[in-house]
C-alpha cells in the first residue's frame, strides 16, 4: 500500500496497490485537488494472457470504459 503525492501541493495523486498470490491485481484510486472529479481504476492481471484489464469511473457515476492495454504500458490518468 503506497500513497503518491505530486509535489506534495493540492495536485495530487492517491494510489492504493494490492497483490493477490492466486489473482494479482492492483488498484488505483485516483484523486485531484482532493474535490469530486475522480478517477477509479481497478486493474487485473491476467496470469495467462499479456494484457491488463482496467475499468475506469469517471466522477464516480455509472459510466466506465472497459479497455485492454499491453502488458507493461502505463495506464494513462
Amino acid at each position: 500500500m503506497c500513497c503518491c503525492s505530486i509535489n506534495g501541493t493540492s495536485p495530487f495523486i492517491m494510489c492504493c496497490y494490492s497483490v493477490n498470490g492466486t489473482n494479482p491485481f492492483i488498484m488505483c484510486c485516483y484523486s485531484v485537488n482532493g474535490t469530486n472529479p475522480f478517477i477509479m481504476c481497478c486493474c487485473s492481471v491476467n496470469g495467462t494472457s499479456s494484457f491488463i484489464i482496467c475499468c475506469c469511473s469517471v466522477n464516480g457515476t455509472n459510466s466506465f470504459i472497459l479497455c485492454r492495454y499491453p502488458f507493461g504500458k502505463h495506464m494513462g490518468v
